[in-house]
């Protein structure tokens, strides 16, 4: 059995960007197949926001341990916060169970849920802190994800400061903003919100108003649009009922965190929380981050000796459902994955994958000034108009347009790191100017980069030479 209709279509690019994590993607080669169709009768485009949770979370009874979310107040409910500190703190109820990473941080002290002060768009926003790191969902007119870098060393682990100059980039509709240049601006808590400050009007765009306001409001995360995993319609319970799979429960052997092979750099993160909600996260430089919440249960009966899990989770910037199944023997305190029923999604992992244990608290933590793997894009690449670009394993880039069997350089350079990239910088030999700004290259795909170019704004597609 395959699973037939959901409310929502996962995209195209969805499928691009997730498959370019490789090796330690969700989308392993398992030889199963899902199809996920629109249902337009049913699909709901409205923009719900967050503190609207009357949906159940319709788990099964069998769990003892799932909860269902309260009632919330009125939008325009902040949170109080300690006013002499000036700190937010949240309860595990907001974070549906899920660890929080280095308490009182601030990382920990953003996450939560905010209303964007504007007078052209009704807007919501959360924020959450994985493993140090700051991850946000938009609920505008646009969805959009969010991953946010501190520029200073010590990063969003300071529980000392409450402002930081950060930058941000943005996936909206599968796309990076500015193709991935990211936006530059100040980040202050206050006793009721988040204030942006000092945006740099030559970095990249932002989903905000560039002086932002964002009032802290009461209310569970997981139910903007565009990353509704704490819905009911979309929950797995659900979903397992609506294509006659019979469920149990949620396992306490499988509660807590794990990563696949213990590989921290590059890897797969999964953590199951005791109200039935998992979360998948994996990062590898210079590609979007993968963050995905949603619901598991465990199937009814044993597969090949192993405890089948489904889980169903949300792809942020469309709305999509994607299904999976992490079957699994405990072996020495890790989980071996074992092949699962099939019937409701891939395999989360190979047969023999191993899982161990894995505190979020060691994620690593990431900055603007990390090498995002710039000697294994150097080579030379081709456009169709043309264009040939030279990286250097040096960090120096060539530009040339080509005219027959003669080339005429254009531009050369060093390269700087940025999420998503580089900057492309023009230097003054004679050390008589600053260096100028030529373009930024955003590594779209396996073998593709856009450059896209300051004066002009002009994107041009490039595919390395094998």
């Amino acid at each position: 059995m395959k699973l037939g209709k959901i409310d929502f279509n996962l995209g195209k690019e969805s499928r691009k960007i997730i498959a370019a994590v490789s090796a330690v993607s969700l989308l392993f080669a398992s030889g199963c197949t899902f199809n996920l169709s629109v249902d337009e009768s049913e699909k709901d485009d409205t923009n719900e926001h967050a503190v609207i949770v009357e949906n159940e979370i319709n788990t099964p009874d069998v769990n003892t341990n799932t909860t269902q979310p309260d009632s919330n107040t009125d939008d325009n409910q902040t949170g109080s916060g300690d006013d002499t500190q000036n700190k937010v703190t949240l309860t595990e109820n907001e974070n549906w169970g899920f660890e929080s990473a280095y308490p009182g941080s601030f990382a920990d002290r953003i996450q939560g849920l905010y209303k964007v002060e504007s007078d052209t768009e009704e807007a919501y926003v959360e924020f959450y802190n994985l493993g140090g790191n700051i991850y946000g969902y938009y609920s505008g007119d646009k969805y959009g994800f969010m991953e946010l870098f501190a520029t200073g060393e010590e990063g969003f682990v300071s529980k000392d400061e409450d402002s930081m100059e950060v930058e941000m980039t943005t996936l909206v509709d599968d796309s990076l903003l500015s193709n991935g240049l990211p936006a530059s601006f100040t980040m202050t808590l206050l006793d009721n919100g988040i204030e942006l400050s000092n945006y740099d009007s030559t970095s990249g765009e932002m989903l905000f108003e560039e002086d932002a306001k964002l009032t802290r409001i009461e209310g569970e995360m997981g139910h903007l649009p565009g990353f509704s995993y704490a819905d009911g319609k979309e929950n797995v319970a659900k979903i397992c009922g609506d294509v006659g799979l019979e469920i149990g429960g949620c396992p306490d052997e499988i509660e807590g965190s794990w990563i696949l092979l213990g590989d921290t750099s590059d890897a797969l993160m999964l953590e199951f929380t005791d109200k039935g909600y998992v979360q998948a996260y994996s990062k590898t430089d210079g590609i979007p981050v993968i963050f995905m919440r949603g619901t598991y249960v465990e199937a009814k009966d044993k597969v090949n000796g192993g405890t089948d899990i489904y889980l169903a989770l949300h792809y942020p910037t469309d709305g999509g459902v994607l299904t999976f199944e992490f079957c699994y023997v405990e072996e020495n305190g890790a989980l071996s994955v074992v092949d699962g029923s099939l019937q409701f999604g891939m395999n989360v992992a190979w047969e023999g994958a191993l899982f161990i244990p894995y505190s979020l608290d060691d994620i690593p933590r990431h900055f603007c000034d990390l090498d995002y793997g710039f000697s294994d894009a150097a080579g030379t690449y081709h456009s169709d108009d043309g264009y040939e670009l030279i990286l250097s394993d040096d960090g120096f880039f060539y530009l040339y347009e080509e005219n027959g069997e003669e080339s005429m350089k254009i531009a050369d350079g060093y390269c700087e790191a940025n999420p998503g990239g580089y900057n492309l910088y023009v230097s003054d030999l004679k050390g008589e100017e600053e260096d100028e700004l030529y373009g930024f290259i955003a590594f779209m795909d396996q073998g593709v980069i856009d450059l896209t170019l300051y004066e002009t704004g002009e994107t041009i597609e490039f595919y390395y030479v094998y």
